[in-house]
């Protein structure tokens, strides 16, 4: 099995490409090859997925023990996959402009640096929360991919988070895609 990893900010000469072969890989990795895994496990996103959003056992997750038995675990592996997808692009733009960004926290973090968080929105867990100079926005990114989808139900609950976000003085910010988000078509 090949896998090509494209750079869409750059020419065709800078694709990467991998081979996932048991016979390769029963052979021994030099160093060079083993270099090269490791920068498309960076790349790919699994240092991050390993790192910072696995929260229980890694080998039960490998395996797939955790990963397909709810229904719901089922339904967002294309909702994480989009922010997986988001994330790079945020954190450039965060860093390009000095904007603080947390991951997959919960809002009583901020309190820390300083900003009022009530109760009613202080254990809730943000996709991504950005902040500079007193201003602090929550960004959430949902992708509708199959038909058991509910945008509007969705939607209908980022409507209420942005409403009691914004009696702490927090900005909203909703990112959706996928082919079921406009008229569930």
């Amino acid at each position: 099995m090949r896998l090509i990893v494209v750079n869409t900010d750059i020419g065709k000469e800078d694709n990467l490409e991998y081979i996932f072969s048991i016979k390769h890989l029963e052979k021994g990795l030099n160093d060079k090859q083993i270099e090269e895994y490791l920068f498309f496990f960076e790349k790919m996103g699994l240092k991050h997925l390993f790192l910072n959003l696995i929260e229980k056992n890694v080998v039960d997750y490998v395996i797939g023990v955790l990963v397909g038995i709810d229904t719901n675990g089922r339904k967002n592996r294309g909702g994480i996959a989009f922010e997986l997808a988001c994330q790079p692009i945020i954190e450039e733009i965060c860093q390009k402009y000095g904007i603080k960004l947390l991951i997959q926290k919960q809002f009583k973090v901020l309190k820390k640096y300083g900003f009022n968080v009530s109760e009613d929105i202080a254990n809730r867990k943000a996709d991504f929360i950005l902040f500079k100079d007193n201003k602090c926005m929550n960004m959430e990114v949902n992708y509708f991919g199959g038909s058991g989808s509910k945008p509007e139900e969705i939607i209908d609950s980022y409507i209420n988070r942005e409403k009691d976000l914004k009696k702490d003085g927090i900005l909203f910010a909703f990112i959706t895609d996928g082919k079921h988000c406009w008229g569930n078509r």
